[in-house]
């Protein structure tokens, strides 16, 4: 009961003093966080890659970057069918979840693939949930 007139005293001192003080009101909602890897920061790549987007093709020009940001609840291993088109940029800065920035590298075509299996399937019991495929072809001409 103590700590509620600790809190109230500052409250009614300061009430009806007809000073000119202004009072701030503080929002009581927390905000909306959108993870860093949905959004596409053109510093990082030119195009932004999510699960939705398996099964499109696209076109890149030499040194354009993509951003491979696929589905955070799984553990992905990428492969890629020719490195010489498209690869890794290895030094790249990565936002939080995503899978990497890939380089358009030389004229040619190339398949990104991905495999994402989720992290309950290493628990015990393991869970059943499938694994999940993801693709994307790249041509650069």
């Amino acid at each position: 009961m103590r700590w509620v007139w600790l809190l109230l005293v500052p409250l009614i001192a300061g009430c009806g003093s007809g000073g000119s003080e202004k009072v701030a009101t503080i929002p009581t909602r927390t905000p909306t966080l959108v993870p860093t890897a949905t959004v596409l920061d053109s510093a990082i790549a030119d195009h932004l890659v999510t699960s939705k987007d398996s099964g499109r093709s696209y076109t890149l020009a030499v040194g354009e970057r993509l951003l491979l940001s696929l589905d955070p609840e799984l553990e992905w291993t990428i492969t890629v069918s020719d490195p010489a088109v498209i690869d890794r940029q290895p030094d790249a800065a990565v936002p939080a979840g995503a899978q990497g920035v890939y380089i358009a590298k030389s004229q040619g075509r190339s398949t990104l693939q991905g495999s994402g299996t989720p992290a309950c399937r290493k628990a015990t019991p393991p869970c059943d949930k499938p694994t999940v495929a993801f693709q994307i072809k790249i041509s650069v001409p």
